[in-house]
């Protein structure tokens, strides 16, 4: 995930995909989600998204398209340098995608 920017409309019924990949090999591929119990988003001041708090505000499929649906749980305004946590049986305390270096910039109108 480099230097994205992603829009939410929250007075829409539309929704946001967003697909996280992993370049641990060297080469970004989708992610393998399959295994992810609980996904986080959020920014270097808040969290905006949590699965385990708001399961209806966000979900994923198996190889990591995030689909991020408008809500009233996030405030208007532009957060940056904002990133996803993924957490698993195997990973208990999470996988990052985004933060400070890879230019996550998320938008709430």
């Amino acid at each position: 995930m480099a230097n994205v920017t992603e829009y939410i409309y929250k007075d829409t019924s539309g929704t946001n995909d967003i697909q996280l990949q992993d370049d641990s090999s060297g080469v970004f591929s989708n992610s393998d989600s399959s295994g992810w119990t609980r996904l986080v988003l959020s920014s270097p001041t808040a969290v905006l998204l949590d699965s385990s708090v708001n399961p209806e505000a966000i979900e994923w499929d198996s190889a990591g398209l995030v689909t991020l649906k408008p809500v009233s749980l996030i405030e208007y305004g532009i957060y940056k340098n904002c990133k996803f946590i993924a957490y698993s049986p195997n990973y208990q305390d999470g996988v990052v995608y985004g933060g400070a270096t890879n230019g996550l910039t998320i938008k709430v109108l």
